[in-house]
C-alpha cells in the first residue's frame, strides 16, 4: 500500500475512533437528560395534582424509583424546591409550578440540541466509513494479480 493510501486510511481510521467514541458520550448524555427529564415531568404532574387538593387530605406522592407513599397535606399551596448545592427555597405552588416548568424547556431544548449533535456525527462517521470503503476497494483494484 502506497504511503499517501497508508497515512489517509490511518488518518480516517483515527477519526473513526474519535466519532465513535463522540457518539458514545453523547448518547450517554442524551439517556441521562430523558431520565432528568422523566423527574421533572413527574414533578410538575405531582404538583398540578396538588392544585386540586385541600389542605389535610391525603395524597399519594412519588418518592422516586416507582415508589409512592400516602401522605397528608399541611399545605398544598407551599413547595419546598431543592435548587441544587443542597440549597432549598420555599415557593408558593404556582411559581413552583412556573419555574418547573420553565427548567422543563430549557432540558428539552438541551436534549434537541444534543440529538441534533448526535446526528451530525452520526453523518460524519457515514462518510468516514464510506472514504474508508473506497479506499479499501482502491487498494484491492491496484494489488496486482497473482498467475
Amino acid at each position: 500500500m502506497p504511503e499517501d493510501v497508508q497515512g489517509r486510511a490511518q488518518k480516517l481510521l483515527e477519526d473513526q475512533s474519535v466519532l465513535e467514541s463522540n457518539m458514545e458520550a453523547v448518547q450517554q448524555r442524551l439517556e441521562l437528560l430523558r431520565a432528568v427529564l422523566s423527574n421533572y415531568r413527574s414533578g410538575l404532574a405531582v404538583l398540578e395534582e396538588m392544585e386540586k387538593k385541600q389542605g389535610g387530605e391525603e395524597m399519594l406522592i412519588s418518592i422516586g424509583g416507582n415508589a409512592y407513599i400516602q401522605a397528608q397535606l399541611a399545605n398544598p399551596g407551599e413547595v419546598t424546591r431543592d435548587i441544587g448545592s443542597s440549597i432549598r427555597i420555599s415557593q408558593g405552588l404556582q411559581d413552583a409550578k412556573r419555574d418547573l416548568g420553565e427548567d422543563i424547556a430549557s432540558l428539552e431544548q438541551q436534549y434537541a440540541q444534543l440529538a441534533k449533535d448526535y446526528q451530525n456525527i452520526v453523518l460524519q462517521a457515514a462518510s468516514v466509513n464510506a472514504q474508508l470503503q473506497e479506499l479499501a476497494q482502491k487498494q484491492a483494484q491496484e494489488e496486482p494479480k497473482g498467475v
